[in-house]
């Protein structure tokens, strides 16, 4: 199973990496799909941030294009070898936004930066076939409850007998006396 959810990872994440290195290396292309993603929400991040924090926000398209390309590039090969599997899906969730967000209906090709999304956010949530950590805490809790009832049922099956034998020999010492 390890090594399908390698070549599965490896499936998903080579169209990021092959993306990223596309938008690093010509980010003229890459600043057309995200333009308008960072034209609207770059001036709305300025705002919230402090005055020194928000001056070094890059407003160039070109500059996103190249710091999507590198999310990209980043986060797939995290999630390929699987080093960090969920940090490396949310790289790739974030940096599918702008192209998400830029989807126009032309052939249907709206539908593949969407479920790409889609796919990266489920991603986010792998935790290579093991249970969540909730799951975990609650069946280290139940098992810690059956070793300390079966600790207290020897340790009462061990004051039970005890409780015998001082009572032998409280019997034994009456008959003495009398």
């Amino acid at each position: 199973m390890a090594l399908l959810r390698f070549f599965g990872r490896a499936l998903f994440s080579s169209y990021f990496v092959a993306d990223g290195v596309g938008m690093i290396t010509s980010p003229d292309k890459g600043a057309e799909r995200v333009a308008t993603t960072t034209d609207r929400i770059v001036p709305l991040v300025q705002r919230v941030l402090p005055e020194g924090a928000s001056d070094a926000l890059p407003e160039d398209p070109k500059t996103w294009s190249r710091i999507f390309g590198c999310m990209q590039v980043a986060g797939g090969a995290l999630y390929t070898l699987g080093l960090g599997r969920r940090f490396g899906a949310l790289l790739l969730a974030i940096s599918a936004v702008p192209k998400a967000l830029n989807a126009r209906d032309e052939e249907g090709s709206s539908l593949v930066p969407l479920s790409l999304l889609g796919a990266a956010i489920v991603a986010t949530r792998d935790r290579n076939g093991k249970p969540s950590l909730s799951w975990r805490a609650e069946q280290a809790r139940k098992e810690a409850c059956k070793a300390v009832d079966r600790k207290a049922d020897k340790v009462n099956r061990k004051a039970k007998k005890a409780a015998k034998k001082a009572e032998k020999k409280l019997n034994k010492t009456r008959k003495s006396f009398k």
